[in-house]
């Protein structure tokens, strides 16, 4: 991308898929081994950490978002550590899930429920 055979030829690279914000996470960690996590971009940092196969920043976020978990976004928590595939946060968003008679239950349905717990009956 950046040197050899298949550099870029242009002065600037595009990234597309990975948000400004998480981009500069990910450069700062890499080039001043800082790690600043900002609750709004921490999926989309977790999402470049995995992408540029950068395992400490990954888990940095994986911690945070772990540390992060309540009620009210285990929902959302779960099926990104589903794409992202972190099984130990997959695992501690299903203890932290509501049951669907709460206030902070989040619209599954039970079939959902049945399907996800199906999916990962082995975590």
């Amino acid at each position: 991308m950046f040197y050899g055979g298949l550099a870029e030829n242009k002065q600037d690279i595009k990234v597309p898929d990975v948000e400004p914000a998480a981009f500069l996470t990910l450069l700062r960690y890499l080039y001043c081994d800082e790690i600043l996590l900002e609750p709004d971009n921490i999926l989309a940092t977790l999402y470049a950490a995995k992408k540029y196969i950068v395992p400490h920043l990954a888990r940095a976020c994986v911690n945070y978002l772990e540390v992060s978990l309540t009620a009210k976004n285990a929902c959302l928590l779960l099926s990104s550590s589903c794409l992202f595939e972190e099984p130990e946060l997959m695992q501690r968003c299903w203890e932290t899930l509501p049951s669907p008679d709460t206030e902070e239950y989040c619209g599954l349905s039970l079939g959902m429920y049945a399907s996800m717990d199906n999916d990962h009956s082995d975590i």
